[in-house]
């Protein structure tokens, strides 16, 4: 069996359209949170997020359009003490219903109580430049992020499976660097 057949019929009609979104509110799945260290050293936490498209009818000019783009977010450490902003953490914690007094005894416990989780978003448009080129990419508001007014979810990943929030998170395999070819 192929892994797939090569069909261009498609390729021109803007299926792989990477414009920004628009601004505005969109009921959001956190489909990762993973740290990252950048060329210079600094770290950061990149979220993964996805417009839901199991609200097409009740959110029709946000979800409805826009359902299945994804989203990045990014939040960094701080240079001057080496830590992440905790009201970063709380409020994405207390939008996706983590109740009061939750102790989160690591950033892989909070990635993995985050992920998979329903979030309303504040997304906005902002410019880039890198290297001398200006683009547009979306970003959002952590200080804006709200509970889910949809908390039952339904939304279905690019497999045709719908996301259930009891779905237990994909760990990545445990390789050491002994299993590594260099």
């Amino acid at each position: 069996m192929a892994f797939f057949t090569t069909n261009y019929s498609n390729v021109n009609n803007n299926q792989g359209n990477y414009e920004p979104i628009p601004d505005g509110d969109y009921e959001m799945l956190i489909l990762s949170a993973s740290e990252e260290v950048a060329k210079t050293g600094t770290q950061s936490i990149v979220f993964k997020m996805v417009v839901r498209n199991d609200l097409d009818q009740a959110l029709p000019s946000t979800n409805g359009k826009y359902h299945n783009r994804i989203v990045w977010a990014r939040t960094w450490k701080m240079k001057d003490t080496g830590k992440y902003i905790e009201d970063i953490f709380q409020r994405i914690l207390w939008a996706v219903g983590v109740p009061e007094g939750t102790k989160i005894n690591s950033l892989e416990e909070f990635f993995n109580i985050v992920w998979n989780k329903p979030i309303k978003v504040p997304v906005y448009i902002e410019e880039n430049e890198y290297q001398g080129k200006k683009t547009k990419r979306n970003n959002i508001r952590f200080s804006g992020l709200m509970h889910t007014d949809f908390i039952k979810v339904a939304h279905t990943n690019k497999d045709g499976q719908v996301m259930n929030q009891g779905q237990p998170r994909q760990q990545a395999p445990d390789i050491s660097n002994n299993d590594l070819p260099f």
